[in-house]
């Protein structure tokens, strides 16, 4: 990783509701800005979804250097360990395995401020909420991770970890489920 410049990497299906057109407006703004980048996407285009953006925008966004696509994986351990922050903006979502997955690896994470990913984002803690659909929001949420210090992002990452594992890890979720079905 380069130094002075925020690695930035966004995991999951490339949707509009999952607040892609947001993040591009914000790296739009960050290019605008003169702000030094590198942002990935890892993640499969679903034609079928109706949220779904085209290949050729994807393209488009790659070649306009604002983003470089990775395509799909099965192991997205690479990807997160050599960024500096893990984004999901979604309008939506369940409990989102990218977040959790981001946590334990010690990276900060911004998300929107929605149900499943604010049950993992403690903003301030182990990363920042943004309001969704909201790019300045998001903006602004990226850059109080620019302006950290080295010994901040270090702090806030391992408040993740600690944080997920203390809360997510899977025998405390399977442990819960059982005492969930045992007593029905």
């Amino acid at each position: 990783m380069e130094k002075n410049i925020l690695h930035i990497l966004y995991i999951g299906r490339i949707l509009k509701d999952k607040g892609i057109y947001e993040l591009i407006e914000v790296l739009k703004q960050m290019k605008k800005d003169d702000i030094k980048y590198f942002c990935e996407f890892v993640g499969f285009v679903d034609t079928d979804n109706i949220s779904s953006i085209s290949i050729n925008e994807i393209n488009k966004w790659e070649e306009e250097k604002l983003i470089k696509y990775q395509g799909i994986t099965n192991d997205v351990r690479p990807f997160i360990a050599n960024n500096d922050v893990i984004i999901l903006p979604s309008y939506r979502e369940g409990l989102p395995q990218s977040l959790l997955e981001a946590s334990s690896m010690e990276k900060i994470i911004i998300a929107s401020n929605v149900q499943g990913c604010n049950e993992v984002v403690i903003d301030g803690y182990n990363g920042y909420l943004c309001e969704p659909k909201n790019w300045q929001s998001l903006y602004t949420a990226i850059k109080k991770v620019i302006n950290l210090s080295p010994e901040k992002r270090i702090e806030m990452g391992k408040n993740g970890r600690k944080y997920v594992c203390e809360r997510f890890e899977k025998s405390i979720i399977y442990k819960h489920y059982l005492d969930l079905v045992l007593s029905i």
